[in-house]
């Protein structure tokens, strides 16, 4: 009796495929009726060379794909990067300018209230000035009637005179 090995060799799940796609072809070769030729044998292994150039090819395809992806991701937040530093500094300036227009406001305000109370005080000097003028032109008008007093005083001490002069001769 011949003993059958029923033992299976273990198989690599790549061999596993290139042994069905072989079986395949040959299935299909053995239906055609040609057989296991070494020309078909060297067929295949220039399809198999043939794919493996072509999967080289796509994997490289794939890598340059890749690349040109994680510069464009690069350049994107590179330029993320730079809208945010312009972002922060807008938002700086911002803040600066609201303290400077706080400031400003503050000075304005007090400005104001020092032109209010100047505008006061050149009411209060205008209106001391009118007094004053007044003042002057009645102390004018008095100094000019000391001179008509003093005329009527002479023409008064005349007529005495003139009277004493009469009276002394009667």
């Amino acid at each position: 009796m011949e003993t059958v090995n029923t033992r299976r060799r273990p198989e690599w799940p790549w061999r596993g495929r290139e042994r069905e796609g072989e079986r395949g072809r040959e299935g299909k070769e053995s239906a055609a009726g040609s057989g296991d030729c070494p020309v078909q044998r060297r067929g295949n292994l220039s399809d198999n060379s043939n794919d493996l150039k072509r999967i080289q090819e796509l994997e490289e395809e794939m890598v340059a794909a890749r690349n040109m992806y994680n510069k464009e991701i690069q350049a994107l937040h590179d330029q993320l990067d730079q809208n945010c530093k312009e972002r922060m500094q807008i938002e700086m300036n911002n803040l600066k300018n609201s303290q400077m227009i706080a400031e400003f406001r503050e000075s304005i305000l007090a400005l104001n209230t020092a032109v209010l109370q100047k505008e006061e005080e050149k009411k209060c000097i205008e209106l001391l000035l009118c007094q004053k003028e007044a003042e002057l032109r009645e102390l004018m008008n008095n100094a000019s009637n000391p001179s008509s007093e003093v005329d009527d005083l002479k023409r008064d001490l005349e007529r005495l005179r003139c009277s004493l002069e009469e009276i002394q001769q009667k």
